[in-house]
């Protein structure tokens, strides 16, 4: 079974509004993930102490995550689908 592993720094962005005045926050972050064969894996973001098992669809335009870890976290999951033009109505 071939498994790829990888390593990336993503951004996440926030925004907030305090007392009226609008900021955007952006924050680095490293994170690292691991694709198997049969298109399931795993993302884990040590700074927010999570962990995801993935789930891809084989053509690579869905995949499914489910929070894992923290074991005692509320059941957190969702579907993400890759972003076309099609889809965004262009």
């Amino acid at each position: 079974m071939s498994t790829l592993t990888a390593t990336a720094i993503f951004t996440a962005s926030s925004h907030i509004t305090i007392t009226g005045r609008h900021l955007l926050i952006t924050v680095p972050y490293h994170a690292r993930y691991t694709v198997n064969a049969d298109c399931t894996g795993r993302s884990i973001y040590r700074v927010f102490g999570a962990e995801f098992d993935l789930f891809i669809a084989p053509d690579g335009d869905k995949f499914m995550w489910i929070l894992t870890e923290p074991a005692e976290s509320e059941g957190v999951s969702g579907l993400e689908e890759r972003v076309t033009l099609l889809r965004i109505g262009v």
